[in-house]
């Protein structure tokens, strides 16, 4: 899979359609990789069917249909800490996803057929994601992604094996759940084994970490290095189409 947000070419966050479809053309011409766009996070205002109009209209074509979209499943603040400076960066950015507007969204991203990507940021919104399976709001296979962050973000679990195994605590057996792991402003790879040995997935990318300690890598070297470690660990990669099947999206 490849999740992105756009830009305008100011390095400003652009949610538009034509953006965003410009991109998803430019992926399908070279791989059939599953595309993940973002559905705008705090940084876009507006209420429900504002914030998700950009994808619906990307959804009304074949050949930019995303193929997932993300649901963060509740609200946080996501002001930036400085724990050298010891003081927040920001004291106001709150994300906010009301029960109502994840309705609507789960509703809508049925409607046009794009697979919803469940995403955590602490155990509240894994408890609130499991509402919306009992409620068939959401239906599985389910694609869950867990976040979790470094010192510069406090709103969610922290990138550590205790901040992981607190959300796996809370899964069910008897749920069809695939799930991911992202650490934003933290090294994933330092979790990585024991994700991969728990039967989870990996998310990583420079946008959440820059892998300094690696020298430069880009996103490529980052992805080869945990199919790698996958594959020692006797997990071999799905393809598109076997992931596909695995998340009931053919």
């Amino acid at each position: 899979m490849v999740h992105f947000h756009a830009r305008d070419p100011s390095g400003g966050a652009d949610h538009g359609a034509d953006t965003n479809g410009a991109i998803v053309r430019r992926i399908r011409a070279r791989s059939d990789i599953l595309v993940h766009p973002t559905l705008g996070a705090f940084t876009r205002d507006g209420d429900a069917a504002t914030r998700i109009a950009p994808l619906l209209a990307l959804a009304e074509d074949s050949a930019t249909r995303p193929d997932l979209a993300p649901l963060d499943m509740g609200s946080t603040n996501v002001d930036a800490y400085d724990p050298h400076q010891r003081r927040f960066v920001s004291t106001e950015a709150v994300y906010l996803n009301s029960t109502a507007t994840l309705l609507h969204f789960a509703g809508e991203l049925r409607r046009v057929g794009v697979k919803p990507y469940a995403v955590c940021w602490n155990l509240s919104f894994t408890r609130q994601l499991l509402a919306f399976l009992d409620m068939e709001a959401i239906v599985e296979p389910l694609y869950l992604c867990f976040v979790l962050t470094g010192d510069s973000l406090p709103a969610a679990h922290p990138c550590t094996r205790a901040g992981l195994d607190a959300h796996l605590s809370a899964l069910p057996a008897d749920r069809d759940i695939h799930w991911t792991l992202c650490c934003h402003g933290g090294n994933v790879l330092d979790l990585a084994p024991r994700v991969i040995a728990a039967g989870g997935h990996l998310s990583i990318g420079l946008g959440d970490w820059p892998h300094a300690e690696l020298g430069a890598p880009t996103n490529a070297e980052l992805v080869a290095q945990v199919a790698e470690l996958a594959r020692r660990q006797g997990r071999e990669i799905a393809t598109p189409e076997e992931t596909r099947a695995l998340l009931g999206m053919i």
